[in-house]
């Protein structure tokens, strides 16, 4: 699995992919 971690709007948010 790889985890992706992206900032959106100074929200951080975590997606698994």
């Amino acid at each position: 699995k790889a985890y992706f971690k992206h900032w959106n709007q100074g929200t951080m948010v975590t997606t698994s992919s």
